[in-house]
């Protein structure tokens, strides 16, 4: 009778864990507009223009054939596009309206990588910020950045390698330990030598995890700036 209650348990899981597939993360896209953006598209225009429109910092994946977008923070509504960075399927996908209390649902290409865009008029002397929330997706930084190469650095002997992972706030614990030298893709030895040029943070309690922030950053140009989220990887010298 034992084995089979632990049977039953065991197919039960089971059929919750495959009921769980294909189920990403919820996300917050945050958007930076800068001061004096004034040309953002409008349903009016005679055209699609792309650059009418602010890109968020990440690329997003669904994990599912549909997409649900939610209004954020920063406007009552405003049109969204979805500009398609790899794929298998040709698709366009012209602009929708979101707005709050009225989640728009997309059909998707299942595993495709998209940047969304709003188009937001800032008329203000400074930049403002908005959001915009993704359900069911999996996220990456947008490769069309010159910052989104993998980054990494070596401390004692370890390298410390990013894989897509970033947050806007720095976890609790991780504190500034010095700064990242750039000498490429070469490896001498010495301490903090990696790829790019920024500041490393580390947590004296987690040894295989470390976040790295940029030298420079642009938030008008940029959005928020990242913290990537760098992990310890073996034989990656």
């Amino acid at each position: 009778m034992k084995k089979l209650i632990v049977f039953i348990l065991a197919l039960i899981s089971l059929l919750t864990l495959a009921g769980r597939g294909g189920r990403g993360e919820n996300h917050t896209l945050e958007f930076t507009i800068p001061a004096d953006f004034t040309d953002a598209f409008t349903f009016s225009d005679k055209a699609l223009d792309y650059d009418a429109f602010i890109y968020s910092a990440e690329e997003i994946s669904p994990t599912r054939k549909t997409l649900t977008l939610k209004a954020g923070a920063g406007y009552s509504s405003v049109p969204v596009i979805l500009k398609v960075v790899e794929c298998r399927e040709e698709n366009a996908y012209e602009p929708i309206l979101l707005a709050h209390d009225k989640p728009v649902t997309i059909n998707v290409e299942k595993g495709a990588w998209f940047q969304i865009g709003i188009a937001l008029d800032n008329s203000a002397e400074v930049p403002i910020a908005a959001s915009v929330i993704v359900e069911d997706v999996e996220v990456r930084i947008a490769n069309s950045n010159s910052w989104a190469m993998a980054a990494h650095f070596y401390l004692n002997g370890k390298g410390y390698f990013h894989n897509g992972e970033l947050t806007y706030e720095l976890p609790a614990g991780y504190e500034y330990v010095g700064e990242v030298i750039n000498v490429g893709n070469t490896f001498s030895g010495g301490d903090f030598e990696g790829n790019v040029d920024g500041k490393v943070y580390m947590d004296e309690s987690i040894v295989d995890t470390a976040y790295f922030s940029w030298a420079e950053w642009d938030e008008e140009i940029d959005g928020p700036a990242p913290f990537l989220k760098l992990e310890f990887e073996e034989n990656q010298q």
